[in-house]
């Protein structure tokens, strides 16, 4: 599946990520009661064991939650910049397929 890029810090970050992948999301499907939402393209963060991640208040696609997804070189930068600023609004989604 995704490649392994970095193991951060938990204290960088705190404590919410462990093995931290880029995986691209083409393909995957996350739904809601009664709207299936597929991706068709971009990347995002996972993390095994908590799946992909997302923002409480971003992505809601006709009421269907969706990761944060943007290009590789996007999440690469944020990763080489040392992570995200703040991490109280960060969620885990799971797909449906």
């Amino acid at each position: 599946m995704g490649k392994l890029i970095t193991k951060l810090e938990h204290q960088n970050l705190g404590g919410v990520f462990g093995d931290l992948e880029i995986r691209n999301l083409k393909g995957l499907e996350f739904q809601s009661e009664n709207v299936t939402c597929k991706i068709t393209r971009g990347f995002g963060f996972y993390v095994e064991g908590k799946g992909y991640m997302s923002f409480k208040e971003y992505n809601d696609v006709n009421g269907v939650k969706t990761p944060y997804a943007v290009s590789k070189l996007a999440l690469d930068s944020i990763v080489e910049a040392g992570g995200l600023v703040h991490y109280a609004d960060v969620e885990w989604l799971h797909p449906s397929n």
